[in-house]
């Protein structure tokens, strides 16, 4: 397995996930300007060309936002989200990102527990937040990333 950069000719891949992985995934048009935006920063993993896991996040200023992450669901549950997020939180610290943030939804446990791995903690409530059934997305934070 290889983990790398990812770019614009990852979109089938990624799209593909986003598809696979959410509710309400990123639409293909999004997701290729996304990717060539200079703020946002993409990790995949790979298999024999196969994409079967992908991050990304957005710095602004010495913050970073994690927008998604996804495991193919043939992969979950076998440590790829835990290599995704090592990558990108050394992603984000060589770019000079001093904390993180993300939204999550209350009911993705394994979501939840992975983050709490990573020492990211609850600091508030958005609601109504995802638009396909109005649930709630928990904000989590992760201060002094330099540190960890």
């Amino acid at each position: 397995m290889d983990i790398r950069q990812g770019g614009p000719r990852d979109l089938e891949g990624i799209y593909a996930l986003e598809v696979e992985s959410f509710a309400s995934p990123w639409s293909k048009e999004s997701l290729a300007l996304d990717l060539k935006n200079p703020l946002s920063h993409y990790v995949v993993l790979e298999e024999d060309g196969d994409l079967l896991a992908y991050g990304a996040f957005m710095v602004l200023a010495d913050e970073g936002h994690i927008l998604n992450l996804a495991v193919a669901k043939d992969y979950r549950g076998q440590g790829h989200g835990k290599t995704l997020m090592e990558a990108m939180i050394q992603a984000a610290k060589d770019r000079g990102v001093r904390a993180m943030t993300l939204e999550v939804r209350p009911s993705n446990k394994p979501a939840l527990g992975l983050y709490d791995l990573y020492g990211f903690e609850i600091k508030g409530r958005r609601k109504n937040y995802y638009g396909d059934n109005h649930e709630d997305a928990y904000i989590l934070w992760k201060e002094d990333l330099c540190e960890s």
